[in-house]
């Protein structure tokens, strides 16, 4: 029935109905890719849950891999970033 309405469309309308599709197909590739972060997110807070690792001044903070892992326990806010090396 939608591609009804799309043929009954004015010409101008056509290219933001595609505009439109083109839009839904992004923002189901960025739900997905949401919640697939969200998953890693509960693994890494698993892990560190698991390894037992205690904060220090309220905050989980460590490295692995030149990747420093920052946990802040009480909202679980994990922030994950890449190691910089210092200019020479």
């Amino acid at each position: 029935m939608a591609d009804k309405l799309f043929e009954t469309l004015p010409e101008e309308l056509k290219g933001v109905a595609e505009i439109a599709k083109d839009y839904k197909k992004v923002q189901a590739q960025r739900i997905a890719a949401l919640n697939e972060e969200k998953n890693l997110k509960q693994q890494i807070l698993d892990a560190v849950h698991e390894a037992d690792i205690k904060p220090v001044d309220g905050k989980v903070t460590f490295t692995v891999e030149d990747i420093i892992i920052t946990i802040s326990p009480r909202d679980e806010l994990v922030q994950i970033k890449e190691a910089t090396t210092p200019k020479e």
